[in-house]
Formats: C-alpha cells, sequence, structure tokens
C-alpha cells in the first residue's frame, strides 16, 4: 500500500522505538486489530487505544510539538476506524471543535488536518465538513478539569450551522470523560442531524 510505505520514513518507530521507520510494521498490525468499543449518548465509539501512555505522547507531540510527521500515521488510524464503524453509504466526517485558545496557541488546528487527511483516503465515501459544528463561545482548556467541569465548561459551548443530509461521524483524538463528544453529538442532533457513531484514536 503506498499510504502505509509513506508514513515509513523516519529513523526510528515512534511507537516502540524500533530503528528504521515512523511505524514498524508489527506495531502497526498490532494498533489496527486491537480495537474496543464503547457507548456515549447511545452511540458506538471505536477507540484503538487504553490508557497508553506511548499513544498519548504522540497525539501530544502532533499537536503541541509541531511533529507533522506523526500526521499521516494518526491520520490512517482515524480512516480505519472509520471503516469499521460504517456500511457502504456515504458520511459526513467531522470533528469535536478544538478550543479557540488551542488554536491560537499552535497557530493552526492539526486535529482538523488530521481528520481531513483520513477522510482524503476514500473521497467518495467520507465528505470532511469544516464548520458544521464549531465553537459557539470561549471556553477553557479541558486539561486538568474533572467531570463536573468540564461538563460546565462545554455547556452551550458549540454551534451547529446546518442540518446534514448524510449521517454523520464524529470524530476525536483523545477522550477522557467523553463529555466533549457527548455535548457535541448532543448539539448536532438537536438540530436534526444523525450522528451514527464516533472514532477516537485513544481513551484517558
Amino acid at each position: 500500500c503506498v499510504f502505509i510505505k509513506s508514513i515509513l520514513f523516519e529513523k526510528y518507530c515512534h511507537y516502540c522505538g524500533q530503528v528504521g521507520e515512523t511505524i514498524c510494521i508489527d506495531c502497526l498490525e498490532s494498533i489496527l486489530q486491537k480495537y474496543s468499543i464503547r457507548e456515549i449518548n447511545n452511540k458506538k465509539v471505536i477507540y484503538f487505544f487504553n490508557k497508553d501512555p506511548k499513544i498519548i505522547e504522540l497525539i501530544v507531540s502532533y499537536k503541541d510539538k509541531q511533529i507533522f510527521s506523526l500526521g499521516p500515521l494518526l491520520s490512517f488510524i482515524v480512516f480505519v476506524g472509520l471503516e469499521l464503524i460504517t456500511q457502504n453509504d456515504s458520511y459526513a466526517v467531522v470533528n469535536v471543535p478544538t478550543s479557540a485558545p488551542n488554536i491560537k496557541r499552535r497557530g493552526n488546528d492539526p486535529i482538523a488536518k488530521m481528520v481531513e487527511h483520513a477522510c482524503l483516503l476514500n473521497k467518495t465515501k467520507y465528505r470532511y465538513k469544516t464548520n458544521l459544528i464549531k465553537n459557539y463561545q470561549n471556553r477553557l482548556d479541558q486539561v486538568g478539569l474533572d467531570y463536573k467541569q468540564r461538563k460546565l465548561n462545554l455547556a452551550n459551548s458549540f454551534k451547529v450551522t446546518k442540518v446534514e443530509k448524510r449521517s454523520i461521524i464524529l470524530v476525536d483524538d483523545l477522550i477522557t470523560t467523553g463529555v466533549s463528544l457527548s455535548e457535541s453529538i448532543k448539539t448536532l442532533e438537536d438540530k436534526g442531524n444523525t450522528v451514527q457513531g464516533c472514532v477516537v484514536i485513544a481513551s484517558n
């Protein structure tokens, strides 16, 4: 597969440390075979890692240290999740909105880029929707907040711009309490959209 070869170009596996590849074949196969399913708001949520410090470090490195060579790997994991949770129809794909302070601090929205690139791997099946759900008001960064604080922080934080004809797949990089996904699902469906399910790289 040309895409898999394209992510195997750095000097070491970012997951296990083996010299030679961005992600070694053994790690890639292991990642794609071990996924779990949980439910949030009665929606299936597929995720590939649970409390795994290695993948969390990779996600943080991609987002905050701007190691963009990790983008294809993370996008491919998201793409596999999309394939696992969908049928043969076409779907709208959106990511949980990144907070405005984080976008400003990073100078970009790496999660949006990651999800958009995942959709490009099957352009006829997945359509990335940039502004279908977006931030409605300023909110704090979620890091360090407990469940109740996160729920208060996210209450009425998202805005949906339209009703999408296709079923929607919601994507996030990392979930801790699930509040961001839950609020995103609620906001989308309150406006008449249908959320088919969710794809997450890791559960923390």
